[in-house]
């Protein structure tokens, strides 16, 4: 099994063919110690590739879905691809974005799920940068997208949202925010992405369809949380296509804190791919010329060519093949960085993407194993003299030499001595030129 490609949401997975014929490959995967969550998906040969796209977090697992034109399977990723948790999940892969939380306030949801709702908002603005209006009978900007410039100031701003209250007419609320929300001025920008998050009973009490509509032809990314008892062909008007993407329904507002992470992946890999459509830096070239050098057990050094273009960045994923993986961020200056704490003696899977303004690039991959530790536990003294003694320790694999340093208890760094051998010799006759020491 090889890990071909990491990203931010998701990973590669593929297999060497066995020597024998085979019918078919089942997979099988399950976030660690949940068994019973476990998922299966059968492939015919000669597929022997799977892919799991917006990977969002649970408790020690992820779920993933296979790329489309693949049949659309749910799976279970494997835990050692799922170390980010949803509450410290980033939208690393898209700098800009103009995101609008479109929130019911009306009597329908009453005060008491509204603290609820405002819950689940604390959890679902944390990778991004949002504006808010809550609707009733009439709609009420809360906040711009700009007006809240650090996550501090934002959180607070949704702890304090006062409930309003009236009737449901949502059809006014989107009329609102093509008119006086996504506009010059009010913190939207030119060339980005736009996105609103819908969060609503599913009735109304005025028109939607035409609202909705021009609101989707304005470019406007449209995901919509129904609850309850919410009118399916409401949602359904309202939402952008396909709707299994972008349609939540819940039958309690108990449940939201279930899909907050799959709603901001979901959020942050539409808008992602929008960017393309609205032609902001299109072109996002990957680094090149990967190398990986002066290796360790614990430690290894990479560097990379940068690409063209107005890179911000770039990611940095490195992963055991059995094991968590940590990702790294690096400067936009720096192409070459020295990875440490490894694990001697195990093979890493290593891919560096660039970041630019409206997306994450393809990543350029390697592998490489850590060396082998020799500790000093393993070093054999015998026949000890006055002035000689002799050093053994088993043979490494992989080893093609050895340097010794050496030197008398006591003697300042330039005085140690040094010098290197092939692995063929395992011992070492030490004789001091100083002859023996006083007891």
């Amino acid at each position: 099994l090889l890990v071909t490609d990491v990203y931010s949401d998701g990973v590669k997975l593929t297999w060497k063919d066995p020597a024998v014929a085979v019918t078919a490959y089942r997979v099988s995967v399950f976030p660690e110690g949940q068994k019973d969550l476990m998922s299966e998906v059968l492939l015919d040969p000669p597929e022997n590739m799977v892919e799991l796209q917006y990977l969002r977090s649970g408790e020690g697992g992820s779920m993933g879905r296979r790329r489309k034109g693949r049949g659309g399977r749910i799976l279970v990723c494997p835990p050692y691809f799922c170390s980010v948790r949803a509450d410290e999940f980033a939208c690393v892969s898209l700098n800009k974005a103009d995101i609008v939380l479109l929130v019911d306030g009306s009597w329908n949801v009453g005060r008491s799920n509204f603290n609820l709702l405002r819950r689940f908002l604390i959890e679902l603005v944390e990778p991004f940068e949002i504006g808010l209006v809550q609707y009733s009978r009439s709609p009420r900007t809360e906040w711009d997208i700009d007006t809240h410039l650090t996550k501090e100031d934002l959180l607070k701003a949704i702890a304090k949202l006062s409930f309003m209250g009236g009737i449901s007419k949502i059809g006014e609320a989107l009329k609102h925010l093509l008119e006086s929300t996504f506009v010059d001025g009010m913190g939207t920008r030119v060339g980005v992405p736009r996105a609103v998050v819908l969060i609503t009973d599913g009735h109304s009490d005025d028109d939607v369809a035409g609202p909705a509509q021009a609101l989707k032809e304005a470019g406007v990314i449209v995901f919509i949380i129904g609850m309850r008892n919410a009118e399916r062909q409401l949602l359904e008007d309202i939402s952008s296509k396909p709707m299994s993407t972008f349609i939540f329904h819940l039958d309690r507002f108990t449940e939201l804190d279930t899909i907050t992470a799959i709603v901001s992946q979901e959020l942050c890999s539409e808008l992602t791919k929008k960017v393309a459509v609205i032609g902001v830096d299109q072109d996002l070239i990957p680094p090149s010329a990967l190398k990986i050098s002066d290796k360790t057990a614990r430690s290894m050094w990479l560097s990379w060519n940068a690409p063209p273009g107005p890179v911000e960045g770039y990611l940095i994923v490195y992963a055991q093949l059995v094991g968590g993986f940590p990702l790294e961020v690096v400067s936009r200056d720096q192409t070459s960085m020295f990875l440490e704490n490894l694990e001697p003696n195990t093979e890493y899977h290593i891919s560096v993407s660039a970041l630019y303004p409206s997306g994450e690039s393809k990543s350029v991959t390697g592998t490489e194993n850590t060396l082998p530790s020799l500790d000093a536990m393993s070093l054999r003294f015998q026949d000890v003299t006055s002035n000689t003694m002799e050093v053994a320790w088993p043979r490494l694999d992989g080893v093609t030499g050895y340097t010794i340093v050496y030197s008398s208890l006591g003697d300042v760094v330039d005085n140690l001595e040094s010098f290197q051998f092939s692995n063929k010799n395992l011992t070492l006759l030490f004789q001091s030129t100083a002859g023996p020491r006083p007891p």
